[in-house]
């Protein structure tokens, strides 16, 4: 059986060709974070680039992620270790600040985590 066609309820349709909206994923944030944190560490993508880890040297692996749950951090980046909550929310980031100073923050937050491990 055929699936009949829906309408659309976005406004208009996105026509940009691929990466010209978002030039780095949520995978290069981690990767850049990584570079920001020196020797030891390593980063790694989560399937598509829509997620990324960062891994410690400490053995702690820390989730670089947008929150999609619908509350009222959706869209957010967030950065995530063990615990069931995000250590921060970065919301005040978006892509248009590039990557080198969101990597920045992403770093800042592990820096500290780690810190408060120790």
């Amino acid at each position: 059986m055929p699936i009949a066609p829906q309408e659309s309820t976005i406004a208009h349709e996105y026509e940009g060709a691929p990466g010209a909206e978002y030039v780095f994923s949520v995978s290069d944030i981690a990767r850049a974070a990584r570079s920001l944190l020196g020797d030891g560490w390593d980063a790694a993508s989560g399937f598509w680039g829509v997620t990324g880890v960062v891994a410690a040297p400490s053995g702690m692996d820390y989730l670089v992620a947008v929150d999609s749950t619908g509350g009222s951090n959706h869209g957010d980046l967030y950065v995530q270790d063990d615990r069931p909550y995000p250590l921060a929310y970065l919301a005040e980031l978006t892509a248009a600040h590039g990557l080198d100073a969101v990597a920045a923050a992403v770093a800042d937050v592990i820096r500290t985590a780690e810190a408060d491990e120790t």
